[in-house]
């Protein structure tokens, strides 16, 4: 995982940058689709343990990518 905790603004743009679907970043952290989707609606203002979820996931994928 990233030193510091990212906002779910940066999470999206390290998404994006590292080319991962949204669906493959929340499945990977275990986050339930409809968490997902109002946090993006912006509903619901994600906890300390959904951002760090999601940064790891995308920190596995991409690392998960570098190695194949």
């Amino acid at each position: 995982m990233s030193d510091s905790i990212l906002t779910i603004d940066e999470i999206e743009r390290r998404r994006r940058v590292a080319g991962l679907t949204r669906r493959r970043v929340y499945e990977t952290a275990g986050i339930a689709s409809t968490t997902w989707m109002r946090i993006m609606r912006g509903d619901n203002s994600p906890n300390l343990s959904t951002l760090e979820k999601l940064s790891a996931a995308i920190d596995r994928l991409t690392a998960a990518r570098a190695a194949e």
